[in-house]
This record gives C-alpha cells, sequence and structure tokens, in this order.
C-alpha cells in the first residue's frame, strides 16, 4: 500500500511537471523571436552631402584645437528627415530699394524685428525660424558695390540673417556663416533684399541613423576628411580666386543639419567646426569645415 501510495505521488508530479513544461513551451513559441543581425532592417542609403568647395592648393593643413566652449554630449542617433521645396516667391514686387526718407531704425536688434515681421506678414516665417538664431551684419554701400563695415553707425544697410533649429540643430547650408534666410533691411526702415534657401520640412516619417562622436569627427578633420566650404578672406592672382592654408586653428564644433542649396530632399547631420586661418598673403581669415556625421558615411 505504502508503495502504491509512493508511486501514485511520482507519477502526479510528473504529470504536473510536463504541464508546466508544455505551458512554458506554449508561452516561449509565442513570443516574438529575435531577429538574426543578417536579418535586421537596413537603413535606406544616403548620399554624401554635397558641399560646396573652397578653392584650396594642394597640400596637408595642421589643425589646431582652441575649443571656446565644448561640444554638448553627442547623442547616439539622430533623425534625418524629408523636406519638400518651398513654393517660389517674388520679392521684387514687394520690396523697396529706396534709401531716402527719416532714419527710423535706431539698432541692430530692431532691424532684426522689423525683418522678422516682414517675413511673418508674406507667411514665410516657420516654426523653424522661431526656434533658430539670428545675426545681424553691417553694411555700407560705396559707389556701386556694397562692402561689411565693423558698427551699427558706419552702417547703410543691415543684413540679418536667420538660421532655422531642427530638434535644437541649427540648419546650414553649404557656408554656415550664412543664415537660410536673409533680409537686408536699410535705416528708413524699407526691406532692400531678401534671400532664402530653406525647404518645407516634413516631421511625419524621419529615421534615426547613427552618429559620429565629436572625438570621431576631430579625428576625421586631422587626416584630412572634412571640405573646407567657406574663407571670409580672397586672394586674386591673375583674376583666379584660390587659396594656401598651412594651419588652422579650431575654435567652434557644432552638430547640425544641412540643407543643400538646391533643396535637397533630405536634412541630415553633419559636423561644423570653425576658427581662423592664416592666407599666404599673410592675411588672418576665418575658415568652415563640414564632416558628414552620419556613421556611415
Amino acid at each position: 500500500m505504502v508503495r502504491f501510495k509512493n508511486f501514485f505521488r511520482h507519477y502526479m508530479l510528473i504529470i504536473v511537471l510536463a504541464f508546466i513544461a508544455t505551458i512554458v513551451g506554449i508561452v516561449v513559441f509565442l513570443l516574438p523571436k529575435p531577429t538574426p543581425i543578417s536579418e535586421k532592417p537596413k537603413l535606406p542609403a544616403l548620399s554624401s552631402p554635397q558641399f560646396t568647395k573652397a578653392n584650396i592648393t594642394s597640400g596637408n593643413i595642421f589643425y589646431q584645437l582652441d575649443l571656446k566652449e565644448t561640444p554638448s554630449e553627442t547623442p547616439n542617433i539622430l533623425p534625418v528627415y524629408q523636406a519638400r521645396p518651398k513654393e517660389p516667391f517674388n520679392w521684387s514686387k514687394i520690396i523697396s530699394q529706396n534709401l531716402e526718407g527719416p532714419l527710423i531704425v535706431k539698432s541692430a536688434t530692431e532691424a532684426a524685428g522689423l525683418a522678422k515681421g516682414f517675413l511673418s506678414q508674406q507667411k514665410r516665417w516657420t516654426p523653424e525660424l522661431e526656434a533658430g538664431d539670428f545675426e545681424v551684419k553691417f553694411l555700407k554701400i560705396g559707389g556701386f558695390e556694397v562692402f561689411p563695415t565693423e558698427s551699427f553707425q558706419e552702417a547703410t544697410l543691415l543684413a540679418i540673417h536667420f538660421w532655422p533649429k531642427i530638434n535644437n540643430y541649427l540648419v546650414v547650408g553649404s557656408n554656415p556663416n550664412l543664415g537660410g534666410v536673409e533680409v537686408w533691411v536699410a535705416k528708413n526702415g524699407k526691406i532692400q533684399k531678401v534671400r532664402e534657401n530653406l525647404a518645407n520640412l516634413d516631421a511625419s516619417n524621419p529615421v534615426d541613423y547613427p552618429i559620429i562622436s565629436f572625438t570621431q569627427a576631430w579625428e576625421k578633420i586631422t587626416q584630412q576628411k572634412g571640405t573646407i566650404v567657406a574663407l571670409s578672406k580672397q586672394e586674386e592672382e591673375y583674376g583666379v580666386t584660390r587659396f594656401q592654408l598651412s594651419s588652422v586653428i579650431i575654435n567652434k564644433a557644432y552638430l547640425a543639419y544641412f540643407q543643400e542649396q538646391n533643396l535637397p530632399a533630405k536634412l541630415q547631420p553633419i559636423w561644423v567646426f570653425q576658427g581662423k586661418t592664416i592666407l599666404t598673403s599673410g592675411e588672418e581669415s576665418e575658415v568652415s569645415i563640414c564632416l558628414p556625421a552620419i556613421l556611415e558615411l
């Protein structure tokens, strides 16, 4: 009798364990299976940004780093956005190039406010511009040409550059020193010129891509892999502009979104390095260097 009870207990235990194993097996079978690495979907291919290159003569450039502010921590990924060209706008019909009249603009900030109000009135002001940065540059008319000048008092025109922001990152073009929108305001309050290099952002279906860090980007720069896109000074020899650089001191570096001048289908992240260089003429020049930030590019 005792043996029978023990056998019955063992038999019931086996049944219970078999039932538990069956339940566990069913649950494991129903759980989503991890996708093998070889079967993971690949990210859509991106073409490398087509930066406009400054005319640099051949030769290696020695790069130094002297940052005024350390770049914030780089995210592991950033979204790439689709973009659609804006409808063209005929600015010539509504701007006035008349410089006569009382000088009502008393400061650079006031000129920037007039430019923003003008763009808003024409429905060309966007949330990205509202979130972005602006800079006022002073211009002076001499003869039939316009020259940069150092102060508001000397200026005839005020060029307001607006850079939009996406996810707190600036959107820049081939020359990061020029805003995506540029508005010239005369001191009489009249709008003299408008230049746009912006697309309509489509944020409905972004795709995340891995991003290289600041350290990785700087290593590529020192390996001559960056593209020098802008210099503030120019040298001319027999009517041909060319540049010879020996060393560059970088004092600013940041992540940005790049938008080509032809309004591309995608806005993608880049690293921007800016600083000073000495030209062969001995003149000091500001310099801007761009590098794709997508890991695969």
